[in-house]
């Protein structure tokens, strides 16, 4: 009797050690933590047209599930009106598979309002929100007033809107000195007297911009000119020209030379001939 007594008891320890493992395991499953990285908090950014912060989370968590992520900013610390709302979806086995985020959106004007933001995930047990952060931006120094910031301008402290780099070296036209020339190319044709004369050049510069000379001479004499002013051309663009009146039909026939200069904006120039034969 007393065997059986004991026996029972024994069986009775175990079972109750067995639920409190069970218990004691369940406690260990905690609840994911999600963790604001960048900017700061209270941070003051910088927000233009062509910079965005980039906001980054982390999310620890023992028993992961399948889950939403979503991120909120909003003017008002209880988010009753989001300005901004983004999510994702992250499965089980990797819920870090979103952690960070870039609006293309600028944070002002009005520059210096605070903003708040918060990342939160869903669970089987409900939602779950990170601390909320603030952060403040500020328009980002432009130094010659062309709309494109310090940081991001190939010339800084000369004006450029255009941001145009000819030479693909990382500084503006603008902050250097123009020193190559156009390039000029004339094709050659030929011609009739009693026709219109017509002239294929190719003229350009690195920087888009020339004014041209074009003219026909025969023996050192010259035939025909026309002056250009400045208009846009980039290298290798090909011009026709062609003469007012059809050619004299008293013209002697022979080769005649087919002339084109180019000059860009710093002076910078280039000529070519080539032969036109008139008949």
């Amino acid at each position: 009797m007393i065997r059986g007594l004991v026996g029972a008891a024994s069986a009775l320890v175990l079972l109750l050690l067995a639920v409190l493992a069970n218990t004691a395991g369940a406690r260990t499953s905690s609840a994911p933590v999600i963790t604001l990285l960048a900017p700061g908090n209270h941070a003051t950014i910088q927000s233009s047209a062509s910079i965005f912060p980039t906001f980054k989370w982390s999310i620890a968590w023992d028993a992961p599930e399948t889950t939403t992520i979503v991120v909120q900013f909003s003017k008002d610390p209880s988010f009753s009106l989001p300005d901004d709302v983004e999510s994702h979806v992250c499965p089980a086995t990797n819920v870090n598979c979103w952690d960070s985020l870039s609006i293309g959106k600028v944070w002002g004007p009005p520059y210096g309002s605070v903003w708040y933001w918060r990342v939160s995930l869903t669970t089987s047990a409900g939602v779950v929100f990170s601390p909320i952060w603030t952060f403040t931006a500020v328009n980002p120094p432009d130094r010659d007033h062309d709309g494109v910031p310090d940081a991001k301008d190939n010339c800084p402290k000369v004006k450029n809107p255009d941001q145009a780099d000819s030479n693909h070296d990382h500084v503006g036209d603008a902050c250097q000195p123009d020193h190559v020339a156009p390039q000029v190319r004339v094709s050659p044709g030929t011609g009739r007297r009693g026709q219109t004369l017509f002239m294929t050049v190719r003229a350009g510069d690195d920087r888009g911009t020339i004014r041209m000379r074009v003219w026909v001479s025969y023996k050192g004499h010259l035939l025909m000119q026309q002056y250009f002013p400045l208009s846009p051309s980039h290298v290798g663009q090909q011009h026709t020209f062609y003469s007012q009146q059809p050619l004299p039909a008293a013209l002697p026939a022979g080769v005649y030379q087919a002339c084109a200069k180019a000059w860009d904006r710093a002076g910078n120039n280039a000529q070519s001939c080539a032969a036109y034969h008139i008949s």
